[in-house]
């Protein structure tokens, strides 16, 4: 009996102004995620997010998916799996510092019996939902990381600077 390959069906990458770590936190939020996930209502996980820990995506169409935790870095990477009839999804998400923001990856993977039942529709449909997830990740993140900025003390009501200013006073 051959050995199932494991095939990469989706992958996208993106740029972000915003820090590490305001992406992680959209990530390890999963309330967050109906805001940024394609077809996603809603999600409830059993407990935070660490390797393991299971979940389930109510879909806007009616339909559910429930996943489990297999990989879990922590403000790095984590990877969450899904079964199919006869196969495996895994979706692998990344972050790490890069120009004073962030490169953000996702990838997604398909393993199994039956994978190529599913190959077809699957990467069809994530070679346009991943690149606007990642989208519309990074504005939240970005716009998080705004709100949460520090105001300059020269922008600040009140507040003003005249830096290399000299007056004569005539004497």
């Amino acid at each position: 009996m051959a050995k199932a390959r494991t095939r990469e069906v989706g992958r996208a990458q993106r740029h972000t102004s915003a820090a590490p770590d305001e992406v992680w936190q959209r990530w390890e939020d999963h309330e967050t995620w109906p805001q940024w996930v394609t077809r996603c209502r809603d999600v409830s996980m059993s407990s935070p997010m660490r390797c393991n820990a299971t979940g389930r995506k109510e879909r806007t169409d009616g339909g559910r998916e429930d996943f489990v935790i297999t990989l879990f870095v922590p403000g790095h990477s984590y990877a969450q799996a899904t079964r199919l009839l006869g196969a495996r999804v895994e979706s692998r998400y990344q972050v790490r510092s890069a120009g004073g923001g962030s490169d953000v990856t996702v990838s997604v993977t398909l393993r199994g019996r039956l994978a190529r039942l599913y190959r077809r529709r699957l990467t069809e449909r994530l070679a346009t939902s991943l690149p606007a997830e990642l989208s519309r990740l990074t504005e939240l993140a970005e716009r998080r990381a705004q709100v949460t900025a520090p105001t300059p003390l020269a922008d600040r009501p009140g507040v003003g600077l005249e830096l290399g200013a000299v007056r004569s006073t005539g004497a």
